[in-house]
């Protein structure tokens, strides 16, 4: 699969809406959480499944 790229957003308020296609948006959190998470296991040992 492609590569996922995050950025974190201010507007916490706004999550669970639409944005933008293709956009995963995290809790400032959570996203921290995530991105810990990856760089502990690795990128080539690490998916993520999204579903809507």
């Amino acid at each position: 699969m492609g590569n996922l790229t995050g950025r974190f957003a201010t507007s916490e308020w706004r999550l669970g809406q639409r944005a933008s296609h293709g956009c995963v948006r995290l809790k400032t959190s959570n996203a921290k959480t995530l991105f810990h998470l990856v760089q502990n296991v690795g990128k080539e040992r690490s998916t993520i499944d999204i579903k809507y």
